[in-house]
């Protein structure tokens, strides 16, 4: 069951920072973030130190989760640099919580970014997304942002299961899978209330925005 969980991680994870899909602008700042990050140089060896992270999961007592998604946003956009900018920043702490033993950074999920929830999606789409993503149109697995935060927060419940989540987001969306992930893990399962506690000036709990359910405005 673990190893499962574990090739899905290492199927829709890609290392810290590399979750926006770059393709000439912005390869060389996410270059600098992950070498720093991972203290290599080779994208073979920074694969292989975010491997090797992800095999400490079960020593885990924090596990932090980059969701570089701003599909949901509104009028501004730009929160999908928000996990590199967060990381880089704590890099620059003389303490910073990424280096402790007991704190394992997964990485991002991989972001198509004119994605946001499955339910936007044709079939077809899906099919063409996990051909380009995973190499097989057939491969159950999902391909937008909130999906994919969701499936991976479900595996870490299990591959670490003492471990406290921390989501990088990302837009106001991101909350959603956030939510129904702890939700089923505390609530569902675990039989305990889950609270819920919101900073905004707004609610940003409207049913819907435009016919959309997942969006900044909804979450």
């Amino acid at each position: 069951m673990a190893s499962k969980h574990l090739d899905e991680l290492t199927a829709f994870l890609r290392p810290a920072g590399g979750g926006v899909y770059v393709v000439s602008t912005g390869v060389a700042e996410q270059q600098a973030l992950q070498q720093a990050l991972y203290g290599a140089q080779r994208p073979d060896d920074i694969e292989a130190a975010w491997r090797r992270a992800l095999g400490r999961l079960h020593q885990a007592r924090v596990v932090v989760l980059g969701v570089p998604s701003d599909a949901g946003a509104g009028f501004t956009r730009g929160a999908n640099r928000a996990p590199a900018a967060l990381r880089a920043h704590l890099l620059r702490q003389p303490d910073h919580p990424l280096r402790a033993p007991d704190v394992v950074d997964v990485g991002d999920v991989r972001v198509i970014p004119h994605l946001l929830s499955e339910e936007m999606l044709s079939p077809a789409q899906i099919a063409e997304c996990r051909a380009a993503l995973y190499g097989d149109p057939h491969r159950a697995l999902p391909v937008s942002p909130l999906a994919l935060a969701e499936r991976a927060l479900d595996a870490l419940a299990v591959l670490a299961p003492g471990a406290v989540p921390v989501v990088l987001g990302g837009d106001h969306s991101v909350g959603w899978p956030a939510f129904a992930a702890a939700w089923r893990r505390h609530e569902r399962d675990g039989g305990r209330r889950l609270g819920l506690l919101h900073f905004d000036a707004h609610t940003d709990l409207l049913p819907h925005r435009l016919g959309v359910r997942y969006c900044f405005a909804t979450w």
